[in-house]
């Protein structure tokens, strides 16, 4: 797999697209499941959703085809979000973001 790196707030990232391609084992699609279900317990569809670092793409594509007004911001163009930036530099007012979700980036963040 051929990774990326970016300098972030003093930190180099390292990311991919390269593994969005393969069949994710059945412990994603729990944690898809509950991450759907975090949203649709603490949202609702007219909020101006943000979704950082897309991963897949599975969670932002269920919402928006079930009518959740949801866009997404990743640093990877490859992932093609809505939005290409750095998390840190993105103008969220602007945008006029109400909730932000960030499920797919933790493991990106140094301890």
């Amino acid at each position: 797999m051929e990774y990326k790196s970016q300098k972030i707030d003093g930190h180099k990232v390292h990311y991919s697209a390269d593994w969005i391609n393969d069949l994710e084992a059945e412990t994603h699609f729990k944690w898809y499941y509950h991450q759907a279900r975090m949203v649709y317990e603490l949202s609702d569809r007219e909020e101006k959703i943000l979704e950082i670092g897309i991963g897949t793409g599975l969670l932002s594509d269920m919402l928006k085809k079930r009518g959740w007004n949801i866009q997404t911001l990743d640093i990877d163009e490859d992932k093609h979000p809505d939005f290409c930036a750095n998390a840190l530099d993105f103008d969220y007012a602007i945008h006029e973001v109400e909730t932000v979700v960030a499920f797919e980036i933790f493991e990106h963040i140094p301890y």
